[in-house]
């Protein structure tokens, strides 16, 4: 819960990426994982506020970020239209914080090397 809080308040309480704002809607993400970081459990600089299937996207690795912060699709997706349309829609959209502080590099990179399917 505190990683959470600590999180969405970062972003405001709106997805990094989509802007939605509704809260039912809205995940503190780990950028890398709880599991694969102790030290960086709670470090509010290893998440993301994303929408659910942002979230769900990234943690499976269909989605990661470029060293500026901008969304990049795995070409892995498959032939789901419905989501290929959802995601393209945000391909190359950059994180934004609405004031507050973008997430360490170091753990974008960490994503994008061992999580993304790229």
């Amino acid at each position: 819960a505190v990683f959470a809080r600590a999180v969405k308040a970062n972003y405001r309480y709106k997805c990094c990426i989509s802007e939605i704002t509704t809260s039912d809607f809205l995940i503190a993400s780990h950028i890398v994982p709880w599991s694969s970081d102790e030290q960086n459990r709670l470090n509010p600089f290893n998440g993301l506020c994303l929408s659910s299937i942002l979230d769900k996207a990234f943690d499976k690795g269909y989605i990661a970020f470029d060293d500026n912060y901008r969304l990049i699709i795995s070409n892995e997706i498959g032939d789901d239209g419905a989501l290929n349309n959802y995601l393209r829609q945000y391909n190359n959209s950059r994180i934004q914080t609405y004031g507050g502080s973008l997430p360490d590099i170091n753990f974008i990179i960490w994503h994008r090397e061992n999580i993304f399917k790229g």
